[in-house]
């Protein structure tokens, strides 16, 4: 299975050294784009973007539970196609799938070909759903962080709206993650809290803290390892599937990863202000970890936190309902 395709189901956690692998499924697509910042898009900003996202599937039309080739292409407002990417966060794309139920996700990192087309090889749909991409990248030159959207339906897939269960985050209490179990090597607890209490609002920003406990000793975790070049990651998605966020977690105090801030869920500035040349895989010395989010709507959403401990990467799922104002 390629080391960029992961599956994880809602209640559940696969865990794989070094990359994030997860499922998804196929077909061909027609696409949106952009707005400037990752922090709040929706439907509607993306309607009115310059780039246009197009994913073909080898072979067409995909079936469930096979393995395909994703064959990506970006097309400027001029109808151009798009050949050079300066890197974002370590890679040329960075593309986020969900099913429509929400109950799949994929992180993948298509390869940039000579032609322009990235291609992502051994993508493996579980799901009879269509999936929504959200692809990040920043075209070569001035352009700055693009973020488009796409839909890929495999085979005889149909709509499922979402059911979502899980852990609950809302801001009013702290709750804690429980990622893995005493057995399994990396077992971390996340513990959520909102450094201003108080229900999360949606337009308003609201820092969320992390705290990494390992879960055997109880103690802090001492082996981050930057992933992407940033501590952690957490990508939401609306459970209406129109709202996307990107965030990055930086040490609650400001202080050590020597990184620039990135928009989103936590300690971090707008995604167009990213380091590109952050390494990759350098230690982060700290345990607690600060995510700055300003939720665009109110509502549910599905958010899932990436990080690295030593050469393992862990993924886990949590709901965040945002309050009506």
């Amino acid at each position: 299975m390629n080391r960029n395709n992961f599956r994880l189901h809602q209640n559940f956690l696969f865990t794989v050294a070094g990359v994030a692998m997860f499922a998804a499924c196929g077909g061909t697509s027609d696409a949106l784009t952009t707005n400037e910042d990752p922090t709040e898009q929706t439907d509607e900003d993306l309607s009115s973007n310059r780039y246009r996202l197009k994913i073909g599937t080898n072979p067409s039309p995909v079936e469930s539970g096979t393995r395909t080739t994703l064959n990506v292409t970006v097309t400027a407002a001029d109808r151009s196609h798009v050949t050079k990417f300066d890197l974002l966060h370590t890679k040329p794309m960075h593309l986020i799938g969900v099913s429509s139920d929400l109950s799949e996700f994929m992180h993948i990192h298509p390869d940039l070909q000579g032609d322009g087309t990235l291609v992502a090889k051994d993508v493996k749909f579980y799901s009879h759903t269509p999936f929504s991409f959200f692809a990040e990248f920043d075209p070569a030159g001035q352009v700055g962080y693009q973020l488009a959207k796409a839909k890929v339906s495999p085979s005889g897939s149909h709509v499922v709206k979402p059911t979502l269960s899980g852990t609950v985050f809302d801001g009013s209490k702290a709750i804690t993650l429980h990622v893995g179990n005493m057995s399994s090597s990396g077992a971390t607890n996340l513990n959520f809290s909102a450094a201003t209490g108080g229900m999360i609002m949606p337009k308003t920003a609201t820092t969320i803290v992390v705290d990494f406990r390992d879960m055997a000793t109880g103690k802090p975790v001492t082996d981050l390892v930057d992933w992407l070049g940033m501590p952690a990651h957490a990508i939401a998605v609306s459970e209406d599937l129109k709202s996307f966020i990107h965030a990055h977690g930086m040490p609650a105090n400001g202080e050590g990863g020597g990184h620039d801030g990135m928009g989103g869920m936590g300690g971090m500035d707008d995604m167009s202000g990213m380091n590109h040349s952050a390494s990759h895989g350098s230690s982060t010395s700290k345990s607690t970890l600060a995510f700055d989010v300003n939720f665009p709507k109110a509502g549910s959403y599905k958010v899932w936190v990436q990080f690295q401990r030593g050469s393992q990467l862990l993924t886990t799922p949590l709901i965040v309902n945002v309050m009506s104002m």
